[in-house]
């Protein structure tokens, strides 16, 4: 327990760090006027290549901000909660890979913002999910995209302000990651599962039973 609980903690602890690096870098950029969109990801060009490490932290507005922030709460700790072995190279994966793919894909702009993140993550979930046949990860996914409907319209070219190829960079790169780490770990297990499992005792052949009752 003591063990469950501190994952939780540095989970949540390492998520909202990231949350208060985008509000700091925002604020920042409000109070200064200064315009950081030019360290996005600008396709097929030399220096738009420090994009990829930065962008995600980027955006454009505080609304731009406040809608992939708590997806990306919500996604990012059900990842680390859910499937804590396989996501700590998950994480990096989709960071990197999904701005690698805008970088070469993408149209001519400066795509910045969490939200190829949150397409990411969201579809590590459902496809570790699909792959490990885990009901839970698949309700979360689905839970996640009833509440942001829009998420699925995101997936087509429409208002030109948004970097729609950054969600589809980010589904494909969960895609990929949840097929390499299927296997990692063992995923979320049942408490009651766990219980009985403490129950078990051992009999003189090293064989395990349960106990019997008074």
């Amino acid at each position: 327990m003591e063990k469950e609980r501190s994952q939780i903690l540095k989970t949540i602890g390492i998520t909202l760090l990231l949350l208060v690096c985008m509000v700091w870098i925002r604020l920042y950029e409000e109070r200064s006027g200064l315009d950081f969109s030019i360290f996005g990801i600008l396709p097929r060009k030399y220096e738009g290549l420090k994009g990829i490490l930065f962008a995600p932290l980027i955006h454009g507005s505080w609304k731009h901000l406040l809608n992939n922030a708590l997806p990306f709460f919500i996604s990012t700790s059900a990842m680390f909660l859910f499937y804590p072995k396989a996501s700590r190279n998950a994480f990096i994966g989709i960071y990197f890979l999904s701005g690698a793919l805008v970088w070469v894909f993408a149209r001519q702009s400066y795509h910045v913002g969490a939200s190829g993140l949150n397409y990411g993550f969201l579809t590590f979930l459902f496809f570790m999910g699909v792959f490990r046949k885990d009901n839970r990860s698949l309700a979360l996914s689905f839970l996640v995209l009833f509440l942001y409907s829009g998420l699925i319209a995101g997936l087509f070219p429409g208002d030109p302000r948004i970097s729609w190829e950054s969600h589809i960079a980010g589904s494909i790169s969960g895609l990929i990651l949840a097929f390499l780490f299927r296997r990692v770990d063992e995923g979320p297990k049942d408490p009651f599962e766990e219980e009985e499992q403490e129950n078990l005792i051992y009999n003189e052949d090293g064989e395990f039973t349960y106990p019997v009752g008074d």
